[in-house]
C-alpha cells in the first residue's frame, strides 16, 4: 500500500474489527450455552481470525519492504525478486 489509509478505509476496517469481536463473543456464548466440542470451537475461532486478517490485508494491500542487506528489488505487486 502506498501512503496512509484514508479515513473511510480506516472506518471500514474498524467496522470489520467490531464485527470480529461480536462474532468471537458469539462463539464464547455458544460454548457456554451448549456443551460444544472445544476442538471445533477452536477451529471456528481460528478460521474467523484468519478470515479477518485476510480481509484486512485485502483492503490495506501491504507491500514488501526492502531490507538494508537487500541486493535485489522486490516487485510490490507480484512479490517477484529482480536485480537492482
Amino acid at each position: 500500500m502506498a501512503g496512509k489509509p484514508s479515513p473511510e478505509m480506516m472506518a471500514a476496517l474498524m467496522e470489520v474489527k467490531f464485527n470480529e469481536e461480536r462474532a468471537l463473543r458469539y462463539i464464547e456464548a455458544l460454548s457456554e450455552r451448549f456443551e460444544a466440542d472445544p476442538r471445533w470451537l477452536s477451529i471456528a475461532r481460528t478460521h474467523l481470525q484468519e478470515g479477518v486478517h485476510a480481509l484486512t490485508r485485502a483492503v490495506l494491500k501491504p507491500s514488501r519492504v526492502r531490507l538494508p542487506e537487500d541486493t535485489q528489488s522486490v516487485d510490490p505487486e507480484t512479490g517477484l525478486v529482480g536485480e537492482l
